[in-house]
Parts: C-alpha cells; structure tokens; sequence
C-alpha cells in the first residue's frame, strides 16, 4: 500500500525480562515477543533507539539489519518541570536516591559506601518498591536510620525541589544484567536540574559521564563507591561544574520539543522517498 513503518524502541523489555528471571527463554510467551521483535526488525523502513548503546546491541543482535535503518532518537526530560530555575530548600538530603526500589537496582553496596561517610551526611530515599523492607532492614543492620529517610512515594511534582536541594543524586544499577544501554529517567532528571550524581557503570552511562563530564560512573563496589561520594561532597565547585554541563546535555540532546523535531524530520524524509 505505500506506508513506511516506524518501529519506536525506548526500553528493552523482552530481553530485561528474560535477563531478570521473570520469563523464560523457551517459554512460548518469550518465542512469540521474540518473533514479532524480529519481524519488527526486518520489515519495518525506520528503526528509532534512544542510546547509541541501544543501537549497537541490535546491530549486533540483528547484523542483517542495515545500520543506516537505525536512528538514535532519545527519551526526553520534562523540561519545564525539571529546570535549573527549581527552588532549592536548606533543609534538603545531602544524597538523593528516587525511582523503584525493585530487583534491577545495585542498592546494598552504595548503601555500605553510605554507611561509612561523615556522620553529619543525610540520604533520602524517595519512591516505593518490592525491595523497601529489605532495604529497610539492611539501614538498620549497618545502623545509619538515623541518617537514612525513607519518604516514599511523593507527588511527581516535589521531585524536581527534592533533586535540586541535594548535592548528589545516585543511581544504581545492577551491572551484570542487560542495562548497558540505559540512561534511566532518575539520571537526566537530575541532570535537568543541574545536580551531580553517582552511577553504576553500564556502557551508555559510563559514556555520557567520560565524554561529558555530568557525573560520575562507579563500579558496584563499597570503597569505590565511598570515594566517588566523598569526592563530590567535599568539592562543590566539581558538583557545580558537572551539574552545569549536564544541564547541557539535557537542552541539547533530552528536549522534548528538540527531539519531536528530529523525529518528524527524520519521519518526512522517509515519506518522501
């Protein structure tokens, strides 16, 4: 009939899925998702990934698949919401973790590193998840709760203040499943807002982090860890530099009405040929 097909990836799911233990790889539920994924691939005229890492790992999945089909178009920010012109409060954690608290996060050794900073240094957990009372007990057994809060789940809307009056935001990730390719939301929101962070070291975030000084990427390790921590509290102007170049990368790569841009440029031009 004529019509071009867009396929739109901005997760994983299949592969996350089967890497997580949540679905078995000869089960007929992960055959049929993967055959539908591999038809996707071949039939369709345009593919959009969000990361250059994304772009890779189906390069390498599918090396049939032409790399001119490919284009990075990556998951935006909110920008009005998470803008560097977000009040900060005085009474504000130092440290910041928000999003789930679910299988996929590298919570215990950041929180062993945590453990063994300055004890005037506060942490904030904010968000809800399968793994909270384990995460709760694990504060308690390494006896920082009464340095560590655990808020929950809070408006949307009070993330942007909470990330802004924090000096450090974390994000971590469990490094031996298949997350290379992630920038995670809870990473570029923070960078919208112009605060540092420190990040388990998957190939996309370990890249953005290197090649433009926003953050830093760690391996899942306590004294590694503690370090990248101390280095940053103890060197705001470092957190102002990173802050502002992530900043940045967020008004140049992670605007939403930048991004819908090169998506209808990049989707008129495949209607015309």
């Amino acid at each position: 009939m004529g019509r071009r097909w867009v396929v739109d990836i901005f997760d994983l799911w299949l592969d996350n899925a089967a890497d997580l233990g949540y679905v078995d790889e000869d089960s007929l539920q992960y055959r049929f998702v993967n055959m539908l994924e591999y038809s996707s691939m071949h039939i369709s005229d345009k593919i959009f990934v969000i990361t250059e890492t994304m772009c890779e790992f189906y390069l390498e999945k599918y090396p049939e698949v032409h790399e001119e089909k490919i284009e990075i178009i990556p998951f935006g920010v909110n920008t009005e919401l998470f803008s560097p012109d977000t009040n900060t409060t005085n009474n504000g954690s130092d440290i910041i973790y928000t999003g789930n608290l679910g299988t996929g996060q590298a919570f215990i050794p950041f929180l062993e590193a945590f453990a063994e900073l300055d004890l005037n240094l506060t942490l904030s957990i904010v968000g809800d998840g399968e793994r909270r009372e384990e995460l709760e007990k694990l504060v308690e057994s390494l006896d920082i709760e009464d340095r560590v809060t655990f808020v929950g789940l809070v408006p949307r809307e009070e993330i942007p203040e909470r990330l802004s009056s924090a000096k450090v935001s974390l994000v971590p990730l469990k490094t031996e499943h298949s997350l290379d390719y992630a920038r995670p939301n809870k990473m570029l929101e923070a960078m919208a807002v112009g605060t540092s962070y420190i990040a388990s070291s998957v190939k996309e975030i370990t890249k953005i982090s290197e090649q433009r000084n926003t953050g830093v990427a760690t391996c899942n390790e306590r004294l590694t860890i503690k370090d990248a921590m101390e280095t940053l509290i103890q060197n705001p102007e470092l957190r102002e530099e990173m802050g502002e170049n992530g900043i940045k990368v967020i008004n140049e790569e992670h605007d939403w009405e930048v991004i819908g841009q090169r998506a209808t440029n990049s989707i008129s031009k495949l209607v015309r040929e």
